[in-house]
């Protein structure tokens, strides 16, 4: 073989090994770009999940606290009916109070005139 011919061989070996570094970089490059997207997709289902878990919390949250609204309107209602009533029982107090005391002065000048 003569020179020339064997430069020529050793290029074209060069072109050749060349572009099997560039494919290997290639698939590699590939490998790569999926082994990221799995973990991208990895993430966003994870992070899908704590959202939810977030939600369900958050709705949890919020039907404890229409429950706790509606408890305290129940309560406040109530309260007012019994303020109501005590006002209706201290004023028929002070009404037989105010009897007694007129029976009591009624009888007083009565027992004064005998």
């Amino acid at each position: 073989m003569d020179m020339h011919t064997r430069r020529a061989r050793q290029e074209e070996l060069a072109g050749h090994i060349e572009d099997l570094v560039t494919e290997v970089k290639g698939e590699q490059e590939a490998r790569e770009r999926e082994s990221l997207e799995h973990g991208l997709d990895n993430v966003e289902k994870t992070r899908e999940s704590e959202l939810r878990r977030e939600c369900r919390a958050l709705e949890d949250k919020d039907s404890a606290l229409r429950s706790a609204l509606y408890d305290i309107s129940y309560a406040q209602s109530h309260l007012s009916q019994r303020r109501g009533d005590l006002k209706a029982v201290q004023n028929a107090l002070r009404d037989m109070e105010q009897r007694s005391k007129e029976g009591r002065h009624i009888q007083s000048r009565g027992s004064r005139h005998s």
